[in-house]
């Protein structure tokens, strides 16, 4: 079974972030209108944040644990256990905070997202923080590939995690079919679809369009024509004496 751990250094950054948040939020109690709602706002988070990474670190640090049949997520407040038939879906999510009415970028966290179930009321989603895990960025990136492949059942043969700066290992025994790699060597399901949706438009608009049909036969009166002379003449008067 391979396991992620979180990391010690980091959560112990973050519980004494924490615990300033929390003296930020009594400080400024005393203040009026946005300056007291954003006390109220600290100390209402800050020490949920302060709980779970105090609990994160008195245990075993196990962020993820998985092999070909199981995988285990730990959050800062939840343990839970599925079968890889239960997971729909796996990969990354970005949140960005933003100022002055969204116009200035103030920070960005990266999280892994695993999705348990499809249904819209039934699905439930775990977040790993990039942040608190005990990886590099690199090292997250082939966490969130092997983990696809995992859930395809390809375990055995998951590549080791190895930092940016250390020596290039032996490549892994799976290779990735052109159906299922992209340019950076990792799995992505979304450019698999794409690819495969541009190579049917692709054969469709080799294909040309389809021959255009023969233009019926005209009729007069429910009844075809004699011919291509009678077709193209018009019909005699339905009223007067004939030759006249």
């Amino acid at each position: 079974m391979r396991t992620v751990h979180y990391s010690s250094g980091k959560l112990l950054a973050g519980a004494i972030a924490a615990m300033i948040g929390i003296a930020l939020g009594v400080i400024c109690l005393d203040g009026h209108g946005k300056v007291y709602g954003a006390a109220l706002l600290l100390l209402a988070l800050c020490p949920v944040l302060l709980i779970g990474m105090v609990k994160a670190l008195m245990g075993d640090r196990n962020a993820l644990s998985w092999d070909e049949r199981w995988l285990e997520v730990t959050t800062l407040w939840r343990h839970r256990k599925f079968r890889w038939s239960e997971v729909s879906w796996v990969g990354t999510t970005v949140v960005t905070s933003r100022a002055f009415f969204g116009l200035i970028k103030t920070g960005q966290s990266e999280s892994l997202t695993i999705k348990v179930g499809d249904g819209v009321f039934s699905a439930r989603k775990y977040n790993l923080a990039r942040t608190f895990l005990d990886l590099t960025e690199q090292q997250f990136r082939e966490l969130v590939a092997d983990l696809a492949l995992a859930r395809g059942g390809i375990v055995e043969a998951a590549r080791p995690y190895r930092d940016s700066a250390a020596e290039p290992v032996a490549a892994p025994a799976y290779a990735l079919t052109p159906a299922h790699a992209d340019d950076s060597g990792d799995f992505d399901p979304d450019t698999a679809l794409a690819r495969y949706l541009a190579k049917k438009q692709q054969a469709e608009a080799t294909a040309g369009p389809a021959p255009a049909q023969a233009a019926p036969a005209p009729r007069l009166n429910g009844r075809p024509l004699g011919g291509p002379v009678l077709a193209g003449r018009p019909a005699a008067g339905g009223f007067g004496r004939k030759g006249l």
